[in-house]
């Protein structure tokens, strides 16, 4: 029994010390806290930023495990948002001023610029497809993990220690 009134067998949760009727913490569930947080990472890879941003909204408070990697994989879509973005358009600004000031000299320069953008496309094609699936092996197994190279944004809760 929970609260005033409520009867053995019935779900009535305490607000204040986040349990249920069996007295088990909402929280208390580590299978579904590594399932929670491997579901924050698919949607980093399916939805994108819109989903994994409600998702951080809808889970951030239901463990320090789960916060963490909801956290992860909304800085990680916030970062391939920016670089998705910012760095083509970069290098065509780039390509297009160099065409500008120099003329016709900058057209074979810049027709091999314009194959940096290749490389570079496909090195976050790769990173947005592979990083998302090690964090959610990592979330499986139960481990915290932190994507390489990424803004942070929103701050998470403090990993744990080991050792």
């Amino acid at each position: 029994m929970s609260g005033p009134g409520a009867q053995a067998g019935v779900w009535a949760p305490n607000p204040v010390q986040r349990v249920d009727w069996s007295n088990q913490a909402w929280s208390n569930d580590p299978a579904g806290d590594c399932n929670s947080a491997l579901i924050a990472h698919l949607l980093a890879m399916l939805a994108g930023i819109l989903g994994v941003g409600i998702f951080y909204a809808l889970t951030k408070e239901r463990s320090q495990f789960v916060r963490h990697h909801a956290t992860e994989a909304l800085n990680f879509t916030i970062t391939l948002m920016i670089v998705t973005f910012v760095v083509p358009l970069g290098l065509f600004m780039l390509i297009g001023g160099a065409m500008l000031v120099l003329g016709e000299r900058a057209a074979v320069g810049s027709f091999f610029g314009f194959f940096l953008i290749f490389p570079v496309v496909g090195v976050v094609s790769l990173a947005a497809l592979i990083l998302p699936i090690m964090a959610m092996m990592a979330a499986g197994r139960g481990e915290w993990y932190r994507y390489p190279a990424i803004f942070r944004f929103v701050s998470g809760p403090i990993e744990p220690h080991s050792g």
